[in-house]
């Protein structure tokens, strides 16, 4: 029980917000194993709350790289498309 504690804690005190909630969710689990299903909710209800924090952190920052990707992608092809459609009108 102290070591979920003491993984909590450090996770919260150092800014990992995704192995917080991985640690309440698993500490949740150990108490309902044994009974416990008071403490169980609430560290279902903490590792809910860490990763809906987490969550849409961690989407924002893959859908801004994908976005990124597809507008470097695009303008690539804009430029090729444009090269080709300048070199027919030329020959």
């Amino acid at each position: 029980m102290r070591l979920y504690e003491l993984a909590i804690r450090s996770a919260r005190a150092n800014g990992f917000v995704h192995n917080e909630a991985i640690a309440y969710e698993v500490a949740a689990r150990f108490y309902a194993m044994r009974g416990f299903e008071d403490f169980a909710c609430v560290y279902r209800r903490n590792a809910r709350y860490g990763y809906l924090r987490w969550a849409p952190t961690a989407r924002y920052g893959d859908s801004r790289r994908c976005i990124r990707t597809l507008r470097q992608t695009s303008q690539r092809l804009a430029r090729r498309a444009l090269s080709v459609h300048r070199s027919s009108i030329s020959t």
